[in-house]
C-alpha cells in the first residue's frame, strides 16, 4: 500500500489523525504567540503533555475564542461554498472546449478551510496576546487569584498562565511576569470573584 492517498482515498481515522495534528501544531503556534508577548521562552517550561493537549486548551478552555473562530468560520465556509462552485464551473468549462472531461478539485475547499482557520487563528491569537500583555505593561489587569503558599502564606495575584508544572503570574503593582514551579511551593490557588 501506497503513502500516495488522495482526500477521497481517505478514511475518518485518517481524517481524525490529520485534524488532531493540525490542531497540535496551532496549539504550539497559540503557545508560542502568548507567551512571546510576555519575552518568555516557553519550551523552557513546558512538557510533552503540555504541547498535546494545547488543541484543547486551546478550543474549550477560552469559549470565547472558541466561540469567535466558530462564528467567523461558519460564514467563511458559507462564502467559499459558492466560490468553489464557480471554480469547478469554470474549470469544467474549459475543459468541455478542449474536450477532456474533468471531476473538479477535491481538495480546494480542504486547503481553502485549512489556510482560513489557520489566518483567522494567528489573527485572534496575536491580538489576544497583544491585549492580555498590554494589560500587564499598563498594570490595568485585575488581580485574579490567592495563592496559598507551601509555608500557608497567601498572596492575591493576576495569574496569565499555567503549564503542567509552572505558574505564570504578576503581583500587585507590577509589570514583570514571575514564573514559579508548582509543586513543593503552591499549596492551592483560588479564583478571586469581582464584582
Amino acid at each position: 500500500m501506497g503513502i500516495n492517498k488522495s482526500f477521497k482515498d481517505l478514511g475518518i481515522q485518517d481524517y481524525i489523525t490529520l485534524g488532531y495534528l493540525y490542531l497540535v501544531l496551532l496549539g504550539v503556534v497559540n503557545i508560542v504567540i502568548y507567551y512571546s508577548s510576555f519575552n518568555i521562552n516557553i519550551f523552557d517550561y513546558i512538557s510533552i503533555s503540555d504541547i498535546l493537549l494545547a488543541p484543547i486548551n486551546m478550543l474549550f478552555l477560552n469559549y470565547k475564542f472558541t466561540a469567535m473562530i466558530i462564528v467567523v468560520i461558519g460564514i467563511a465556509s458559507y462564502l467559499l461554498k459558492f466560490v468553489f462552485w464557480g471554480i469547478n464551473q469554470l474549470i469544467e468549462e474549459i475543459a468541455n472546449k478542449f474536450n477532456k472531461p474533468t471531476k473538479g478539485i477535491d481538495y480546494q475547499p480542504v486547503i481553502a478551510f485549512v489556510v482560513l482557520f489557520s489566518y483567522i487563528f494567528l489573527v485572534l491569537s496575536t491580538n489576544m496576546a497583544k491585549g492580555m500583555s498590554s494589560r500587564v505593561e499598563d498594570k490595568s489587569y485585575k488581580l485574579n487569584t490567592t495563592l496559598t503558599f507551601a509555608d500557608n502564606t497567601q498572596k492575591d495575584v493576576f495569574v496569565i498562565a499555567t503549564t503542567s508544572v509552572y505558574l505564570f503570574y504578576v503581583e500587585k503593582g507590577e509589570d514583570v511576569v514571575s514564573i514559579m514551579p508548582i509543586s513543593g511551593n503552591v499549596k492551592s490557588m483560588k479564583d478571586i470573584k469581582h464584582k
